[in-house]
């Protein structure tokens, strides 16, 4: 009798299947929830932002609605959904997003660990209610964390094969375009490299990728200029970064929520495994998650003056790769 062949399963396979499993076993009792006839009226999920973040991509439409020229990579998103009549699959494709940060966590902790302490870190990750939750909102946040992630990846792979700094440069240049986190997360991974990889500036990768991450953000912030002298209407958000310590308080208590009171030691003694175990030499994934956590951390706790939850998204990841160790 034939029989359908059995294929071994690859670890990569069977990662990937069990993230979509967990994200859909964790999203059957919000995805429900998401069902709206007019996302603009009867969706219920919009926080301060979200309108401001649909009127920005209403207006690429060419919708006579104001627009702030927020980051337009969300507003991009929104305005093809518009011109198709699918608006209401936004929060839909928020969840597709999160699941493909979730299979790009798996990707990053595997560079380094086993597939069941991948596979557990990636649960930690999806199974967080705090951060699905979140994901329900019109947002641009969680649009941003795959192309993070993916520059991670490639960050760490270029410590073997230098052409990987453009790949990590191009991923950070389109993060950029979602949100300006993405610059945070560049600077990082340049102090790596002026930290731990400085032969690498010998060689001309290091110098292709500057070359590649910069014409995206560039022509972005002259659209934004020109639009900024042209109206009143704008998102001034470089007006918001100065020194401050009016956040460390705020953000002590909400990390700690987001990240789990009782799973608090297992972020410690992954950090102190990192920091003081391999302490002799920095490994190129202890770069990449450690450069951008603590850029990150210092930027929007010390620099950004301007509280806000969902800032802690960006950190999340890396803070859970921390764990996995």
């Amino acid at each position: 009798m034939w029989r359908w062949p059995v294929l071994p399963a690859s670890p990569t396979a069977v990662a990937a299947a069990a993230i979509v499993a967990f994200t859909i076993v964790g999203g059957l009792g919000v995805l429900p929830q998401l069902a709206a006839s007019d996302l603009t009226w009867c969706y219920p999920y919009m926080g301060p932002d979200s309108w401001d973040w649909v009127a920005n991509g209403l207006s690429w439409s060419g919708v006579p609605v104001p627009s702030t020229h927020r980051p337009p990579g969300l507003p991009l998103v929104i305005s093809l959904l518009h011109q198709l009549s699918a608006l209401p699959l936004l929060p839909y494709l928020n969840f597709a997003m999160l699941g493909l940060a979730g299979f790009l966590l798996h990707r990053l902790v595997r560079l380094r660990h086993s597939p069941l302490v991948a596979a557990l870190a990636v649960l930690l990750f999806v199974s967080n209610g705090s951060l699905f939750g979140y994901t329900r909102y019109v947002m641009g946040e969680i649009w941003t964390l795959p192309f993070l992630l993916g520059a991670a990846i490639a960050f760490v792979r270029a410590a073997d094969e230098p052409r990987e700094y453009v790949r990590c440069a191009l991923l950070l240049s389109v993060s950029f375009l979602f949100h300006y986190a993405g610059l945070i997360v560049g600077i990082a991974f340049v102090l790596a490299v002026l930290a731990c990889r400085r032969e690498a500036l010998t060689t001309r990768w290091p110098w292709r990728a500057l070359l590649a991450a910069l014409p995206l953000p560039a022509i972005w912030l002259i659209v934004r200029e020109l639009h900024n002298r042209s109206s009143s209407n704008a998102h001034l958000v470089e007006f918001l970064i100065h020194p401050s310590l009016h956040n460390v308080r705020y953000f002590a208590v909400v990390a700690t929520a987001l990240l789990g009171l009782a799973v608090i030691p297992l972020y410690l003694t992954g950090l102190s495994r990192l920091l003081l175990v391999r302490a002799h030499r920095i490994s190129p994934w202890t770069q990449a998650v450690l450069f951008p956590l603590v850029c990150l951390t210092l930027f929007f706790t010390l620099i950004y003056d301007w509280a806000d939850k969902r800032f802690l998204y960006y950190l999340f990841p890396f803070a859970v790769a921390v764990a996995a160790e």
